[in-house]
């Protein structure tokens, strides 16, 4: 596998050219009368952190804004796909870098709510946060497994955390975790959920089948044990990951381990840091994966 690519990431122009191509690709595939809307999944080139534009049938929601270093990048990819307003965005744990960039995009682009997890911190940007929610009048709601809504066509269910989770007082494990069907396709955003999540989720739902895992924390081995992978059996897996934008990296990730458990399910692993930035297309029946 080739090395990582800090360029890559460090600035807008990196995936504004994929963004733009794409653009006219999703115009002239536009859906026929009573045909279900496209379902979008952007994955952003951040470094070691989560940026994830979704749209469907109009309606856009971000999932983590990534580091404050970077936020200029969230915000630069949203306006390349036109997007004037979020539906929501989501603050899936209180760790800089999912939450770092979301004061920043708040006050750029019209939010109409945030979605949370119980477990708050009174840290840097999770005060940043509430400030830019409280300077805009963007209105917040505390969420977890079983709560529900629709992005257009596309049904979003929160399907982490659940009680043992939140018991921990880990803001890894209190991760917000987002399962995401449109027509018979299912993606799976993980967050930075790590092994008790993953029980519970395991203990809680019968049918955690997705075509598509956004990998959790960034592949670390903590993460995306062999029984909750075998459950979800994904067909495409994705890791955002790579370098720190704050130049504060403790680690390597993803791990060998967790990479060879993917191997061993035969799942086609994408990496922000290898391939730039992801796209997820869904007509409802099939998936397609463009990368930068």
């Amino acid at each position: 596998m080739s090395s990582p690519h800090p360029s890559r990431w460090l600035g807008p122009l990196a995936t504004l050219p994929l963004l733009l191509a794409l653009i006219p690709c999703l115009a002239a595939c536009s859906p026929q009368p009573n045909a279900l809307p496209p379902l979008d999944v952007y994955i952003l080139n951040v470094g070691k952190a989560d940026a994830i534009i979704v749209g469907c049938g109009g309606q856009w929601m971000l999932v983590d804004a990534g580091l404050e270093e970077t936020s200029g990048h969230v915000i630069a990819a949203l306006r390349a796909l036109n997007i004037e307003s979020l539906t929501c965005a989501i603050a899936t744990h209180p760790d800089k870098d999912h939450i770092g960039g979301m004061s920043a995009v708040i006050r750029a682009i019209p939010t109409r709510r945030l979605y949370e997890p119980p477990m708050r911190l009174d840290n840097k940007p999770s005060r940043a946060m509430r400030d830019a929610l409280s300077q805009t009048g963007t209105p917040s709601n505390t969420v977890r497994s079983g709560d529900s809504w629709m992005l257009g066509e596309a049904g979003v269910r929160v399907i982490a955390p659940g009680k043992a989770s939140l018991e921990l007082n880990s803001e890894n494990e209190a991760s917000l975790v987002l399962m995401i069907t449109h027509g018979s396709k299912r993606v799976l955003l993980e967050a930075d959920a790590q092994s008790v999540s993953e029980n519970e989720m395991l203990s809680v739902y019968d049918d955690l089948r997705a075509d598509v895992l956004k990998v959790a924390h960034h592949g670390s081995d903590k993460s995306t044990g062999a029984a909750f992978l075998s459950a979800v059996n994904p067909s495409t897996a994705i890791i955002s990951t790579g370098e720190r934008a704050d130049g504060k990296d403790s680690d390597t990730l993803p791990a060998p381990s967790t990479l060879s458990r993917l191997e061993s399910i035969g799942a086609a692993v994408y990496r922000t840091d290898v391939d730039g930035a992801i796209h997820i297309h869904s007509d409802g029946e099939t998936i397609t994966v463009n990368t930068d």
